[in-house]
């Protein structure tokens, strides 16, 4: 098993899975860092014969297989339960990630459930900002 972490960066990604492709790998398990930016990767790993299933996110190009939630239902119903303790009333700040596919959908699913309530209000959607350890 190869495992890399491209950190988000999607020429990294595409990058690391070229290497992956060239030491001989049968399974790509991909989670792309952008379902856009990584099909030339999906394609590469295609023309070698390597089946590829997509994680989390969707990634553009012949993926063999997705395994995921389903985000945008996962950000309603945690909001729609956050209102509910809230008895419907009061602020609300939203702390999102990178503007990746399943953080986009779950933002929205929850800013959809929290707009259902009147007494609700989203003051705030700021994304976290992670720091990474010097290496």
């Amino acid at each position: 098993m190869i495992v890399t972490d491209a950190r988000h960066d999607v020429s990294k990604q595409v990058s690391d899975v070229e290497d992956m492709i060239q030491r001989g790998i049968d399974i790509l398990l991909l989670n792309p860092a952008d379902s856009v930016g990584v099909e030339t990767a999906v394609l590469s790993a295609r023309e070698a014969g390597v089946t590829t299933v997509a994680i989390d996110a969707q990634a553009e190009g012949p993926v063999d297989g997705f395994v995921g939630s389903k985000n945008y239902d996962a950000g309603y119903l945690a909001c729609e339960y956050l209102a509910q303790q809230l008895d419907g009333e009061g602020q609300v700040a939203l702390l999102d990630g990178i503007p990746v596919v399943p953080i986009l959908q779950r933002i929205e699913g929850c800013s959809d459930a929290l707009n259902e309530y009147d007494g609700i209000e989203i003051v705030t959607k700021r994304m976290a900002v992670r720091s990474v350890p010097m290496r």
